[in-house]
């Protein structure tokens, strides 16, 4: 094969390699803009969701209960945590929460995880999950385990 063949190739698999390379990069682009519309969608001001009409005996999901739910996973359904591993939220003081999830956005308040979901969050989601948690029925303590009451610190024999 003489030498402008060759070179003539060369350039081709150079243009071929270049039009996939930037295919793939499309795609990708593609495929992350895809994966990002629910957050962009997020982040917009939601409205309450209204049962559709064909069910009209079902309540509207208030926006504070829909972010809250995210909150599930660590701190219990409606804020009620098993245990004494993380705080349960339910009953707590809404200025108390707020300063708490704002510390943590802002990262006055260390944390594993609870800096970077707060992070995500607006200030007006926070102060929306503050006020959801803060009016749900605490914790009393006489339904806590005799363990729990002891890891927590009551007196031993102890159930209020």
């Amino acid at each position: 094969m003489n030498q402008s063949l060759r070179s003539k190739r060369v350039q081709e698999t150079g243009r071929l390699r270049a039009a996939m390379r930037a295919m793939r990069a499309m795609a990708l682009a593609g495929a992350l803009g895809a994966a990002w519309m629910p957050v962009a969608q997020a982040r917009q001001p939601a409205v309450s969701l209204q049962a559709p009409a064909r069910y009209p005996s079902l309540p509207a999901i208030a926006n504070a209960a829909r972010l809250a739910a995210n909150c599930a996973a660590c701190h219990g359904t409606n804020g009620v945590t098993d245990g004494v591993a993380l705080p349960s939220l339910a009953g707590q003081g809404k200025g108390m929460l707020l300063v708490a999830l704002k510390a943590f956005k802002s990262g006055a308040r260390q944390g594993t995880i609870m800096p970077q979901i707060a992070k995500g969050y607006t200030d007006e989601q926070l102060a929306q999950l503050a006020e959801f948690f803060a009016a749900q029925p605490a914790v009393p303590t006489a339904i806590l385990p005799p363990a729990v009451l002891r890891i927590a610190g009551a007196p031993a024999g102890s159930r209020p």
